[in-house]
C-alpha cells in the first residue's frame, strides 16, 4: 500500500449531481460490462431505503474516486425474525489503482460503518473465490435447480376436471402477489422482506417479467420468468400449494417454453418448496443443489448481540416443537466477535452480551462464519462440530439443532445485487 498517498475514505453523502454521475461513470468504467454496471447503480439509488451515505468510497488527493462500492439497505427474515441486512455490491478499484488494498480498506470502512448504523447481519454475492472470506463471510446460500424436459407431454397434462386459467402479469397485480410472496417462502432463510415501496421497485426491473394463475376472477399464485439460453428459467413462484395450480402453472410454463422455442423450464427454487417436490415426484424433474466453495452467496453476523436478540420468537417457537420446551439452561457461545449467553427457561429465550474477559467456559466455541451457517440453516451443529473441530457435549448438539434445524435458505434472483 502507498504510504506517501493520503486516501480519503468516506461517501456520497450531500453530493452534487455531477458527483452522483461521476460515481456512476466510475462503476461503469471498472466493470466489463459498462452499460450493465452503470444502470445497477442508478436503480439500486431508486430503492426506497437507499441514501447516498451508503456508498462508500476512496478518493485521491485530487477528489477522484479510485476505489467504490455499494452497501444494499434490505429486511431479511428468518423464520417470523426480520434482521436489517446490509449488501456489498459493485465492489470495484480504478484499475490504475489496483493491488494497493484499496478494496480491504473499503471493506473494513464499510463493516464499520454497518456496526456502527444497526445492522445485524451482511450478505454479497461473490464472483472470485476464496477473497471474501478473509473477511468473516461465509457461504449460505445454494444455488438450487430443479429442471424438467419433455415439455410437449407436460403442455398437454390436465390431470382435473376443472382447469384454471392464466395471463400474462399485470401492474395492477402488483398488491395481490405479496401474500403468495410470504406463503411460498415463508420457512425459506435469507428472503427479503418486501413492503409495497419495494414491490414498486422490483416492478422496475427490465427483468421484472412473468405470468399468473387465475381461478375464476381469484388469482391462485404468479412466477417470475425469463429465456435464458435453452431454457424458461423461473426465478420465483408463489402459488396456493395446490396440485391444481400446480398443474395449471407447469402446463402454461411448458406452452411458454415451447413458444419462445426452447427445451426445457428451470425451477431456481428451494428444493423444499412444494413445487419443487411435485416436479420431481411427477413430472420427472432433476434437482440439485450446489454450494459454491468460498463464493456466490455469502453472510457475515455484524452484531452479534443483536442478530440473536431479534432471533428470539424463531428460538422460542423451534423449542416449542422439540423435546426441549420445557429445558432450563444457560448456552455460552464465543466467537471471534464475542461472546453472550442464551438463558433457556421453558421455551422462553433471553440474550446476554458477555464481556471480552468474561470467566464462564463456553459451551459452543465456534468462528462467527460458522454461527452465520447455523443461523441460515445451511449447517447442522454436528458438521459444525466436526469440521471446526471444537469439543461439544452430545447433549448440546442436540439443543443446537434443535434450535437451528437445517433449512433451504435463499434469496430470490430479483433480489439479487
Amino acid at each position: 500500500m502507498d504510504m506517501d498517498i493520503e486516501w480519503n475514505i468516506g461517501s456520497m453523502a450531500g453530493a452534487s449531481k455531477a458527483r452522483r454521475l461521476e460515481s456512476d461513470q466510475f462503476a461503469g468504467r471498472v466493470f466489463s460490462r459498462y452499460h450493465e454496471e452503470f444502470a445497477f447503480c442508478r436503480r439500486m439509488r431508486r430503492h426506497p431505503r437507499h441514501s447516498d451515505a451508503l456508498i462508500r468510497t476512496i478518493k485521491d488527493e485530487d477528489g477522484r474516486i479510485v476505489a467504490q462500492l455499494y452497501i444494499i439497505d434490505r429486511e431479511l427474515c428468518i423464520g417470523s425474525s426480520t434482521l436489517r441486512m446490509g449488501g456489498i455490491a459493485s465492489v470495484g478499484t480504478d484499475s490504475a489503482f489496483r493491488k494497493r488494498g484499496l478494496a480491504t480498506m473499503l471493506m473494513n470502512d464499510s463493516m464499520a460503518f454497518m456496526a456502527q448504523e444497526g445492522f445485524d447481519v451482511s450478505i454479497l454475492f461473490s464472483i472470485p473465490e476464496d477473497y471474501y472470506n478473509r473477511f468473516g463471510y461465509m457461504t449460505v446460500l445454494p444455488e438450487y435447480t430443479t429442471t424438467i424436459e419433455g415439455l410437449a407431454r407436460l403442455q398437454k397434462l390436465q390431470s382435473f376436471p376443472s382447469v384454471p386459467g392464466s395471463r400474462a402479469l399485470r401492474r395492477s397485480d402488483m398488491s395481490l402477489l405479496p401474500p403468495f410472496y410470504g406463503n411460498a417462502y415463508r420457512d425459506t432463510p435469507g428472503i427479503t422482506r418486501r413492503d409495497t415501496a419495494h414491490w414498486n421497485w422490483l416492478r422496475r426491473d427490465p427483468y421484472f417479467d412473468g405470468m399468473v394463475i387465475t381461478d375464476g376472477d381469484n388469482l391462485s399464485g404468479y412466477a417470475l420468468t425469463r429465456i435464458k439460453g435453452h431454457q424458461l428459467v423461473v426465478h420465483e413462484a408463489g402459488v396456493h400449494p395446490s396440485p391444481r395450480i400446480h398443474d395449471a402453472l407447469l402446463r402454461t410454463l411448458a406452452r411458454k417454453a415451447l413458444s419462445s422455442g426452447v427445451t426445457s423450464i428451470r425451477l431456481d427454487l428451494p428444493s423444499d418448496l412444494p413445487l419443487s417436490r411435485l416436479c420431481v415426484l411427477e413430472h420427472e424433474g432433476v434437482q440439485s443443489v450446489k454450494v459454491p466453495y468460498k463464493k456466490g452467496g455469502m453472510a457475515k453476523i455484524i452484531n452479534l448481540a443483536s442478530t440473536l436478540r431479534k432471533m428470539k420468537p424463531v428460538f422460542h417457537e423451534r423449542l416449542q416443537k422439540s423435546a426441549y420446551k420445557d429445558l432450563q439452561q444457560r448456552i455460552v457461545i464465543d466467537t471471534d466477535i464475542g461472546g453472550v449467553a442464551l438463558q433457556l427457561n421453558r421455551g422462553q429465550v433471553t440474550v446476554e452480551t458477555l464481556p471480552d474477559d468474561h470467566l464462564e467456559d463456553p459451551d459452543v466455541a465456534i468462528p462467527q462464519a460458522a454461527l452465520t451457517g447455523l443461523l441460515f440453516g445451511l449447517f447442522y451443529p454436528l458438521h459444525i462440530w466436526e469440521v471446526w473441530g471444537r469439543p461439544m457435549e452430545p447433549e448440546m448438539v442436540d439443543i443446537l439443532t434443535a434450535l437451528f434445524p437445517k433449512r433451504f435458505p435463499q434469496i430470490p434472483w430479483m433480489d439479487h445485487f
